[in-house]
């Protein structure tokens, strides 16, 4: 582990290469789970320096549909490889509700909201995992349009920060402000409409620049 730390420290691929060559023998000679997280651990953050590469070329040189394709494909490869690798971990660490969460997140972030909404409803348990666990969650309801479901998790989620704000608050607030909105369309239901009104005004007052949330008072107001 020493000489892997050394070999990753100059953030060169060839060099991470190798030591995944090394962190791969020794998880076959010997069978310990903690060489192949290591290799895991590796391959996210090459799959990550990719992206910003392709990210920092887009913003200097300006979005071609060749960079954008090739940003797709990375995307694409990376969430395949995370799916399969926090699938393992999971197994493998079937108590660590952090691990659970993140395997949440990208079963969301695939598509698979059946299968999101069980490791999220697991992950929530944890205290620390709770409130970023529950937005996901929220998510995963909401994109199946249940969404009185949606807006209870939301609700959870803010309640489990505890009157914390930051990022995070101004998110589950906006989640919750676009459920009440899908409920209010849906029944033409005015006072999720006019909950959705103050719940966006409450956010611009917080941070004018968070996302459309200018766009979104003007709207619901409207």
């Amino acid at each position: 582990f020493a000489l892997v730390d050394a070999l990753l420290r100059r953030d060169d691929e060839e060099r991470e290469n190798e030591a995944i060559e090394m962190l791969t023998a020794a998880h076959q000679e010997t069978g310990n789970y903690r060489f192949k997280l290591r290799v895991g651990d590796v391959r996210m953050k090459q799959f990550n320096r990719r992206i910003r590469a392709v990210r920092a070329k887009i913003k200097e040189d300006g979005e071609t549909d060749e960079l954008r394709g090739r940003l797709r494909k990375l995307r694409i490869a990376q969430l395949r490889f995370e799916l399969v690798e926090y699938g393992e971990r999971a197994e493998t660490y079937p108590t660590d509700m952090a691990i659970r969460y993140e395997l949440g997140r990208r079963q969301f972030e695939a598509g698979d909201n059946d299968a999101a909404i069980a490791s999220l409803q697991q992950a929530q348990e944890d205290a620390k995992s709770r409130a970023p666990a529950l937005r996901y969650l929220g998510r995963a309801f909401k994109a199946k349009e249940w969404h009185d479901e949606a807006i209870d998790t939301f609700r959870r989620g803010i309640d489990a920060l505890g009157g914390a704000g930051g990022r995070l608050s101004l998110d589950l607030n906006y989640e919750l402000m676009t459920a009440l909105v899908a409920k209010a369309e849906r029944d033409r239901d005015a006072e999720a409409a006019d909950e959705a009104a103050k719940i966006a005004s409450q956010i611009a007052q917080t941070d004018i620049n968070y996302r459309d949330i200018r766009d979104r008072v003007d709207a619901l107001r409207n």
